[in-house]
């Protein structure tokens, strides 16, 4: 509305200035007259588009506000607090893989093949057990070396060859049988021996070998072993 009545006082106030010049006293007055109106209706509509200036203002204000009352509060993210992570649950062990001892009479079985020594024999059923879930050790006599490589061998060497930690593989120590090793391991351990070797001399001392299971044999055929499914 400001504006309207802004316009109609420039227009009043060019008016004046149009008019023709051959006018009396009379004209004059009245020209002044109208200039002033011009000019009281100029200064006025300035005033009054002041005046509608200020409430928009304040009306942003309240509209401003009322959104602030209105609008739903602000989620606070929670504060990070310095120190150690979460650790995660501790991890369940698995089960160990063989959980029943066998112990392999090794200078027997290696002639299982064509009643020949070869270590390949033994390394077969070492690997045959582990597949069926046992934990295989073995035994040999002090002179394994001697007729499978024609020198001396110990542990070491023999459960490289097997694919055997080292304390699985034992060479009994020079003059003594492998035998009496072979009984007493099994007898502390509970374990069965792969033999085709019945320690007679010894069944006396060891009654429970004689019993079905503790002593299993087997044999050699299609290019891998194979032991007796009645002895174990």
């Amino acid at each position: 509305m400001a504006v309207i009545w802004l316009i109609l006082g420039l227009l009043a106030f060019g008016a004046a200035f149009v008019a023709p010049p051959q006018v009396g006293v009379e004209e004059i007055q009245q020209t002044g007259l109208l200039v002033l109106a011009c000019l009281f209706l100029f200064l006025w509509g300035l005033e009054e588009r002041k005046r509608q200036r200020k409430p928009t203002s304040r009306r942003k204000k309240s509209k401003q506000a009322h959104r602030s009352n209105t609008a739903p509060p602000r989620r606070k993210k929670p504060k990070k607090t310095r120190g150690s992570p979460p650790t995660a649950p501790p991890r369940q062990e698995k089960a160990t893989k063989h959980t029943r001892p066998i112990l392999i009479d090794g200078s027997n079985v290696m002639y299982w093949k064509d009643n020949a020594p070869d270590i390949q024999v033994v390394q077969k059923l070492v690997k045959a057990l582990d597949k069926r879930g046992y934990q295989p050790g073995v035994i040999f006599d002090a002179n394994v070396g001697y007729i499978l490589f024609d020198r001396y061998l110990d542990d070491a060497p023999l459960a490289k060859a097997l694919g055997l930690p080292e304390d699985q593989v034992l060479v009994s120590p020079k003059g003594e049988p492998a035998d009496i090793f072979l009984l007493k391991a099994a007898r502390d351990m509970g374990a069965a021996i792969v033999t085709n070797d019945r320690f007679r001399d010894w069944i006396e001392d060891f009654p429970e070998f004689a019993a079905p299971g503790r002593l299993i044999q087997g044999g050699y055929r299609k290019d891998a072993p194979y032991l007796e499914s009645n002895s174990g």
